[in-house]
């Protein structure tokens, strides 16, 4: 696994991530079947870490300011069987890099609030 703040998606073999998005299904365009769409889990070091719709499809405005959607996986062949888990997956899970014991920690991070009222 590679975790990578340059990748704007979650990416991994072409084989797996094709019956990953089998698994998902149609990301509909105009975003109507976003909400409904399954979580998917990623496991590392014997910890499952969730993703639900909310952060793997990518949304977007066009050029008329309507929201598009699109699916934020895709595979990629990168000469070896690797999965980079890019922004969606750096969205949710707040990182910690410790170079000294040469290991990276994961812990869900703080999600704005859409709805918050400040007084």
């Amino acid at each position: 696994m590679v975790v990578d703040t340059g990748t704007s998606v979650l990416a991994g073999p072409p084989s797996s991530v094709n019956k990953l998005i089998a698994k998902i299904g149609n990301v509909s365009e105009d975003c109507s079947n976003a909400v409904s769409l399954p979580s998917i889990t990623i496991s590392m070091g014997g910890k499952d870490f969730d993703l639900g719709p909310d952060f793997y499809v990518i949304r977007a405005q066009d050029d008329s300011g309507k929201e598009q959607c699109q699916l934020g996986i895709e595979g990629i062949n990168a000469g070896a069987p690797i999965w980079i888990l890019g922004d969606p997956f750096l969205r949710k899970y707040y990182t910690v890099w410790d170079a000294e014991q040469k290991r990276v920690g994961f812990a869900i991070a703080k999600q704005a609030i859409s709805n918050m009222l400040i007084v």
